[in-house]
């Protein structure tokens, strides 16, 4: 069975849903995502599958946080999805997506072990 690694950013942005999902091409072309690397954006808190996981979020809405990017990619350990995650945020950033005071709030999650592991 291959590796199916995933992750997701829970953050804010002052930017709308639209305004977002209008970057996701250019972030994907900026950093050469493959067309088999799935990136979904949600607004609000999304039904994520595993107990853990959904009290993860609850705490990211609870401090501020309106949107997940969930990524999903073939092949890769869930680390390293998590990684092509901040990636992916710092593209936000240069896509204007966080204005230049805004104050950055937001964690990316992966499931390690029986857990889940915070990269930022």
């Amino acid at each position: 069975m291959a590796k199916l690694g995933q992750a997701y950013a829970f953050f804010d942005s002052r930017a709308s849903k639209e305004e977002i999902e209008k970057a996701i091409p250019s972030i994907r072309r900026a950093l050469y995502l493959p067309p088999l690397v799935d990136l979904s954006l949600t607004e609000g808190l999304p039904s994520l599958k595993g107990g853990k996981l959904n009290e993860i979020a609850k705490k990211a809405e609870s401090k501020g946080c309106k949107y997940v990017f969930e990524l999903v990619c073939p092949g890769a350990a869930n680390d390293m999805a998590a990684e092509q995650l901040v990636t992916i945020l710092s593209e936000a950033y240069q896509q204007n997506l966080f204005k230049k005071d805004e104050r950055f709030t937001g964690n990316v999650v992966y499931k390690e072990g029986k857990g889940y592991s915070f990269r930022i």
